[in-house]
C-alpha cells in the first residue's frame, strides 16, 4: 500500500487538519512484476535461439562421431559402456536446449478434447517401475463425472511428468504422492492438486520456484516449473503451490473444463 498526508490550513494559514490517502499497489505491483517477467522471458529467448544454433552442430558431430566408435568395439567392453554414457548425456544436453526454448518462445499447441483421467493414469503408468524402486506410493483419487479438457495432450503430460519427478526427488527414502481433481463450474475450471510427503521446498519465496533456472535440487536446471507454468499459461490455466512444509508440497493447477 502507498500512505500519502497532506496537511489542511485555512486562508489565514492557520492548520485545521490532515487530508490522508491510502492506496492499494497490489495490482499495480502484480503487473510490474509480470512485464519484468515477460522482459526476461524476451531476453532469454534471443540468447537461446543463439545459443541452440551454435551447440546443435557440434553436439550432432558428437553424436555421430561417437556411435561410429562405439560399432567397433565389443558390447561387453568397458569402452563400449562408456561410448553410450556419452550418448546419454549427449541426450541429456539435447533437452536441456529444447527446455530452453521451449520457456523462451511461443507454444504451437495442438489442442484436442481429453479425458483427464486418461491423462494421469497414462503418466502413472509410465512411472510404476521408478516409483517402486523408490518405494513410492502413487494414489490418484479423481472426482466422478469430471468434464474433458482441451488440451495439448503431449504438453499437459510433460507438466504432470514434471511434478511427478520433482516428487521423486523430494522422496529419497520413499513416500507417497497424491493426484486429486475435481470440477468447480462456478469457476469453469478443473482444479488438481498434486502432492508428496517429501521435504517441501527450501526456497524464501516460492513463488520464485516458477522462474527459469530457479531449482532446490543439486543438479537441477531450474527450467522443469517454469516450462510447466509456461505450458499452463498457454492454455489459459495456471499452476500454484498450494501448501509446503516439511510434511510435503502440494502444487494446484487449474484448467478450463468443457470443450472451447
Amino acid at each position: 500500500i502507498a500512505v500519502t498526508a497532506t496537511p489542511m490550513y485555512t486562508a489565514e494559514g492557520e492548520f485545521i487538519g490532515v487530508v490522508g490517502l491510502i492506496e492499494d499497489l497490489t495490482a499495480l505491483k502484480t503487473l510490474e512484476a509480470e512485464s519484468r517477467r515477460l522482459d526476461r522471458l524476451a531476453v532469454l529467448g534471443e540468447m537461446s535461439a543463439i545459443v541452440a544454433h551454435e551447440l546443435r552442430n557440434p553436439i550432432a558431430g558428437i553424436t555421430v562421431g561417437v556411435n561410429y566408435l562405439i560399432k567397433k568395439i565389443a558390447q561387453d567392453t568397458t569402452d563400449y559402456q562408456a561410448g553410450q554414457m556419452i550418448l546419454k548425456e549427449v541426450d541429456r544436453v539435447q533437452r536441456i536446449i529444447e527446455d530452453i526454448l521451449l520457456v523462451a518462445r511461443p507454444l504451437d499447441l495442438q489442442k484436442e478434447s481429453h479425458s483427464l483421467e486418461d491423462i494421469v493414469n497414462t503418466v502413472g503408468q509410465e512411472y510404476q517401475a521408478a516409483l517402486r524402486e523408490k518405494q513410492i506410493q502413487l494414489e490418484i483419487t479423481l472426482a466422478k463425472q469430471l468434464p474433458e479438457i482441451v488440451v495439448d495432450r503431449g504438453r499437459v503430460e510433460q507438466v504432470f511428468s514434471n511434478l511427478i519427478e520433482n516428487a521423486i526427488h523430494a522422496m529419497p527414502e520413499g513416500g507417497v504422492i497424491n493426484i486429486s481433481a475435481c470440477n468447480l463450474p462456478a469457476k469453469g475450471v478443473v482444479a488438481i492438486h498434486i502432492s508428496d510427503t517429501g521435504y517441501g521446498i527450501s526456497i524464501s519465496d516460492p513463488r520464485k520456484i516458477f522462474e527459469p533456472f530457479t531449482t532446490t535440487k543439486n543438479r537441477g536446471t531450474g527450467l522443469g516449473l517454469a516450462l510447466s507454468r509456461r505450458i499452463l499459461e498457454a492454455h489459459n490455466g495456471s499452476i500454484r503451490i498450494a501448501a509446503s512444509g516439511q510434511t510435503g508440497t502440494t502444487f494446484e493447477i487449474r484448467l478450463p473444463a468443457g470443450v472451447e
